[in-house]
């Protein structure tokens, strides 16, 4: 094999080649896809907050600091985490939906049990003000060329 074979077998990895390999509207579609994605899952958050603000002083001690159920979102995170990342579960359809849905839901009750915690007026802003930002972000990606 000569050097200007083994070129051609090996082609070059830099952003010119990424974007001359992806068109255009498969790159569109991924940050669509992406920024919705985040939309819901801080939304989601967003919603966790507010159902927490929401609830009675009592209501929040029997969900918030029921050790068993704090043990099982905790456990549910770390297994979810993993299944995604370590397991290569992100490639399967719609397998890595449902795991993305539970992960996100099990990041929504740990930042709730905070919101709570600390002053909820501001975690639930903070919370509210992200989403909008991404939501703003997600907008522009779908009307934009």
């Amino acid at each position: 094999m000569t050097d200007a074979s083994v070129e051609q077998k090996y082609e070059p990895m830099d952003d010119n080649y990424m974007a001359e390999k992806l068109g255009i509207q498969d790159r569109i579609g991924f940050i669509k896809k992406v920024y919705g994605i985040l939309s819901v899952q801080l939304t989601l958050t967003a919603l966790f907050c507010l159902a927490a603000m929401n609830v009675s002083a009592d209501t929040q001690k029997a969900i918030f600091l029921n050790l068993p159920l704090v043990a099982i979102v905790i456990v549910t995170y770390l297994v979810t985490f993993c299944a995604l990342v370590c397991c290569g579960l992100h490639r399967k359809v719609p397998v890595n939906y449902i795991l993305l849905l539970v992960f996100t839901a099990c990041v929504s009750f740990i930042v709730a049990s905070v919101c709570i915690k600390y002053n909820p007026i501001v975690v639930f802003e903070a919370a509210t003000l992200t989403a909008a930002v991404v939501i703003g972000i997600t907008i522009y990606a779908f009307t934009t060329k």
